[in-house]
């Protein structure tokens, strides 16, 4: 009785020898490299420039996180926005007794920010925020409208009578359909897109001698193009639509973290240490006018 004790405390101990040591190699070496693959990654896909970025350490036990030699390039290659150092304390017992994120110590060393006025008068700081500070993107929002559209449409044309509540029928898709039939579709979604009927321009005119029927399928086809474009291009959002749905959608998410865990909003974030450190010389603010 007392070996099998024995033996089941040591597989215990084993076991958690062993996840200790897991959680000590991801968090000190595979962590960082994930860490630093990502940042790079995130500023080539988002911005197409190549961010370049130091050594990166974390203490996954002391739970801090240190970055080294941090610059993003501007557009002529020049620094935009560069620390010799950044690191953050992160205490894991008082956030969850807060209920908030709290920092024992947050640190910016030697930052450095260099701010350019165009001849245009844009300012290239500004291009951090060129995906419209919400996370959305134009042309995918567009894209996914118009398949809505597209779909409610086709729904509504061909979605046959149905008995009550009955839900319709599937309509088939758009491109199996007869050019009678994507007219009228291609009709209703600009009517949804717009909110005006379609005014389409004069047809262009075509050879005397053209047969009825030839003639007939090449002014569909005009027709079909011309509301499929011009429906697109009603889909694309207006000018200061994205900033909208983007603050919308993180007073939604902010509202939705605030319901779920009772932060209050002046306490969703604290810190016990923030400062920015170096000698006078090496916080560098600098504006140049092109």
């Amino acid at each position: 009785m007392l070996a099998v004790l024995r033996s089941k405390i040591t597989w215990t101990l084993t076991a958690l020898a062993l996840l200790l040591g897991l959680y000590a190699a991801l968090g000190f070496y595979a962590a960082p490299r994930l860490l630093r693959s990502q940042a790079i990654e995130h500023v080539r896909e988002t911005y197409g420039r190549d961010l370049t970025l130091g050594e990166v350490r974390i203490h996954p036990f002391k739970l801090q996180a240190e970055l080294r030699d941090l610059s993003l390039p501007d557009g002529d290659g020049k620094s935009m926005i560069a620390f010799r150092r950044m690191f953050v304390d992160f205490e894991a017992l008082a956030s969850l007794w807060h209920r908030s994120f709290v920092f024992r110590e947050v640190t910016l060393d030697a930052p450095s920010v260099r701010a350019v006025i165009r001849r245009d008068g844009s300012v290239n700081l500004a291009e951090l925020a060129r995906r419209d500070d919400s996370g959305l993107d134009g042309e995918a929002l567009a894209q996914a409208r118009y398949a809505r559209a597209l779909a409610a449409a086709t729904t509504a044309v061909l979605g046959g009578r149905r008995r009550g509540d009955d839900p319709p029928p599937p309509a088939p898709a758009f491109e199996s359909l007869e050019p009678e039939r994507q007219l009228a579709v291609l009709q209703r979604v600009y009517r949804d897109l717009a909110g005006a009927e379609p005014e389409p321009p004069a047809p262009q005119e075509l050879p005397g001698d053209l047969p009825r029927k030839e003639r007939r399928a090449l002014e569909l086809q005009a027709s079909l193009d011309w509301l499929e474009a011009e429906s697109r291009k009603r889909a694309l959002p207006l000018p200061g639509e994205l900033e909208r749905l983007g603050q919308q959608r993180g007073e939604a998410i902010q509202a939705a973290l605030l319901a779920d865990t009772g932060m209050a909003p002046e306490r969703v974030f604290m810190t016990r240490s923030g400062k920015v450190t170096a000698a006078a010389s090496r916080v560098r603010f600098e504006l140049e006018v092109k």
